[in-house]
């Protein structure tokens, strides 16, 4: 089948499907107003175009439309429910398909928050629905949960769950389980319950229940109706009434009976004896009264027996032929005071004996102690007297006996045994010999077990045991923890039982830690696969009782998204890289802007505030004053359209300013203003460098090796009264020179006519003076301040 042969077959089967959903409820369907109509088939239609688009789908579009329901309601999903749009083929944590439908959809203990919404319906084929020790989900349960009519295990163990049972519940006629305990569900059993023909196991346990037990005699069905149930737990409630006889029958096939902890009144029930296959009965903690039916002697196969805590009377209730009780406890009730009753003496099989407060009196019979499979006997707040003898034939199992607030006067103690005897609040503890001893002191809380394991994120929680048939849980730990080594057997795992006790309860807690082999965190994935340790899967040893698993919240390791840290990275480089480019942008702006001050105005930097204020040429001008008594200065001033910046003619003044030399005029000024650069220079009356050459000029020409070059001496004495003629003029012009200037020349003209004369006919100079007149000294001048120069 190639791509679009597979498109159009998924596009049929999709369709099917979706017709599927319209004749499943064709009533429904053609009643629903169309807000509802458009609500009830837009998802599926959503999820068969999804399938369409994507070329394949292995997940019905009614199961798909219905998970992606739940997946809004809830927080803290798992991942995979995110990911794709085919929970069956793309293998959704938590749930299981066949064909294409949703079987099971068990998600316990993963932090899901949130409702359970009445969407629930769409996942028709749904067999297991497990979302337990799921602390922050909660709200009522929704009535739409009796449409699931495939429905075998319902289990919401843990969860914040409220208000009333829905009746509809009555409606899951293929429900083997129904766990709810551990919730805030509040209000009357509901009475269709009893249609749950095939129901094994109903918890109901740790609620607010209140109200009567229904019975099929009173509201049509009832509790009485539970034939094939074997656990019946509704300890721990407000229930309250009688306990009707006609609840139970011999066509019951109970094992598990728990009413402890509720409000119950009246006497125990005579139909309590028509269930022969009865192994635990806990009515403990309620206000039963009247005296215990002689029927129980019926339940020969009771493994515990729990009345304590009543307002029991009559006779201590006989027990013989019960040989397979192993706990017994009818503590704290009104019986007749008697001694210890022969048929005590019957039931061999004892682990735990427990009658405190049982108006009992008397000595004590030392075969008491002697039963082989005794641990503890407990026997404290009664009228026994005399001497306590234990006897030779002590159980070797027994662990602890507590015969606190009795009348013994003096005690027999046996080397035969060695452990615990509490005697506090007996005569006897006055004897100064057994006054400071452990056996007059209160007992001390025993511990249990060390760690056997340790990790950093371990699965733990307590296993709570309600009605276990021992007391000494060191000696009976082994077959729990040979039945968890199986259920992890294979599992890169390793786990420890460890601070066992018996709480105010009476039931037992022992703490399961369980740590990954070869990892530090355990996925949601193995979790769910691993670790499903209900009631019915962690199927412990009958001298347990019931069990449940209470598992901690887990923390589960955040998933690690590669594309997300790939982006944060790149984005993170890119950052960095964009960071460095405006900071070098912003330092190539800052050079710029820096430059074009300079440009714009380079003395800038001379100013008060300055950087490098000291770089700046000191100068004062010291006025030169000529023989008028008038000023004056040298001005150099720049050619129009010079291509001298401002920074080469900063550049310049700095350095004339640092240069200095008695043949050298001194700079003494500037200006720079708008376009216009000059030099302010000393002034020097004898003319320009230029002019003085001119004698120079004519005395080499005298000097020439060829005689046809040399000037005659008529030509050198014409050009003399050339130059002191123009000199003469510009002397005028410019308001003449001082008569020191004119004597000057005139000593420079004979000077060279001398030196003409020094010339030899063949050209030779015979002289090596060139005389240059130094600055008059009279002259006025204009002073370069340089400090200390």
């Amino acid at each position: 089948m190639n791509e679009e042969e597979g498109r159009d077959h998924t596009t049929s089967s999709c369709m099917r499907n979706l017709t599927a959903v319209m004749v499943v409820h064709p009533i429904n369907f053609l009643l629903s107003s169309p807000l509802k109509l458009t609500r009830g088939l837009l998802l599926p239609l959503l999820a068969c175009l999804l399938c369409v688009r994507h070329g394949s789908c292995s997940t019905h579009p009614q199961d798909v439309s219905g998970l992606k329901s739940l997946s809004a309601r809830w927080k803290n999903t798992p991942p995979s429910w995110s990911h794709s749009d085919d929970p069956c083929g793309d293998n959704w944590e938590g749930i299981t398909c066949e064909d294409s439908r949703v079987k099971k959809l068990k998600l316990f203990n993963m932090g899901i928050e949130g409702t359970l919404g009445s969407d629930i319906q769409s996942l028709s084929e749904l067999e297991q629905l497990d979302l337990s020790y799921n602390r922050n989900l909660g709200g009522p349960l929704p009535q739409s949960i009796g449409n699931l009519k495939q429905l075998v295990v319902l289990r919401l163990i843990g969860c914040k769950f409220g208000d009333r049972i829905p009746i509809e519940v009555g409606n899951l006629l293929n429900l083997h389980v129904l766990s709810l305990n551990s919730n805030q569900f509040a209000g009357e059993i509901p009475a269709s319950l009893g249609r749950l023909s095939n129901l094994t196991w109903l918890d109901l346990a740790g609620n607010q229940l209140t109200g009567r037990l229904p019975t099929s005699s009173d509201e049509g069905s009832g509790l009485d109706q539970l034939l094939n149930t074997l656990h019946l737990h509704l300890n721990k409630n407000q229930l309250s009434g009688r306990i009707p006889n006609s609840l139970f029958s011999s066509n019951m096939k109970f094992i598990h009976v728990l009413l402890d902890h509720n409000n119950f009144t009246g006497e125990i029930p005579e139909s309590i004896g028509l269930v022969r296959s009865l192994e635990i009965l806990r009515l403990d903690n309620n206000y039963l009264n009247g005296s215990v039916p002689s029927s129980i002697r019926n339940l020969t196969l009771l493994d515990a027996l729990n009345l304590a805590n009543n307002k029991l009377i009559g006779p201590m209730p006989n027990l013989t032929g019960m040989h397979a009780l192993n706990y017994l406890d009818l503590s704290n009730n009104t019986f007749d005071p008697s001694e210890v009753p022969e048929w005590l003496l019957d039931v061999q099989n004892l682990t735990t004996l427990i009658i405190e407060s049982g108006r009992l009196h008397g000595e004590v019979p030392p075969s008491l102690f002697s039963f082989p499979q005794l641990q503890q006997l407990r026997l404290k707040d009664n009228a026994f007297g005399g001497t306590l003898d234990m006897g030779s034939n002590i159980s070797h199992q027994l662990e602890m006996v507590d015969f606190r607030n009795n009348a013994f006067t003096s005690v027999t103690l046996s080397s035969n045994y060695n452990n615990s005897i509490i005697l506090v609040g007996n005569p006897v503890c006055s004897n100064a010999q057994l006054h400071e001893t452990e056996y007059c002191h209160e007992p001390q809380d025993s511990g249990s077990g060390s760690s056997i394991t340790d990790c950093l994120h371990p699965y733990e929680g307590p296993i709570v045991c309600r009605a276990p048939s021992f007391s000494d849980v060191s000696r009976n730990l082994a077959p729990m923890a040979n039945r968890l080594a199986s259920m992890v057997n294979g599992t890169p795992v390793s786990f420890s039982l460890q601070n066992y006790f018996f709480d105010g309860d009476a039931y037992l807690q022992v703490q399961l830690t369980i740590c990954p082999s070869s990892a530090k965190h355990f996925t949601r994935r193995e979790i769910l696969q691993w670790f499903d340790l209900s009631s019915q899967s962690l199927a412990l040893s009958e001298i347990y009782g019931p069990c449940y698993f209470d598992p901690w919240q887990y923390s589960f390791r955040r998933s690690v998204n590669r594309g997300l840290i790939a982006g944060i990275v790149v984005g993170c480089v890119a950052a960095v890289l964009a960071i460095a480019g405006l900071g070098s942008y912003a330092l190539w702006q800052k050079k710029r802007a820096k430059k074009a001050i300079i440009l714009q105005n380079p003395f800038a930097s001379w100013g008060s505030t300055g950087g490098d204020a000291g770089d700046a040429p000191q100068l004062r001008l010291a006025r030169p004053t000529l023989q008028d008594g008038k000023t004056a200065v040298a001005i150099k001033r720049s050619q129009k359209g010079s291509k001298q910046g401002g920074v080469e003619f900063k550049t310049e003044i700095e350095m004339l300013s640092r240069v200095h030399h008695k043949n050298l005029v001194d700079l003494v000024g500037f200006c720079f203003e708008k376009g216009e650069r000059m030099l302010v220079y000393e002034y020097i009356s004898n003319g320009t460098l230029t002019e003085n050459l001119k004698f120079v000029e004519l005395a080499l020409r005298c000097v020439e090796d060829a005689s046809d070059d040399r000037p005659t001496t008529s030509e050198i004495v014409k050009e003399i009264e050339t130059m002191l003629k123009d000199d003469k003029l510009k002397g005028n012009s410019a308001s003449s020179s001082s008569s020191s200037s004119d004597a000057g020349l005139r000593q420079t003209y004979d000077e060279l006519l001398l030196l003409s004369r020094e010339v030899n006919s063949d050209g030779v100079h015979r002289s090596d003076r060139y005389l240059f007149s130094d600055r008059s000294e009279t002259d006025a001048c204009a002073v370069l301040d340089r400090g200390s120069e």
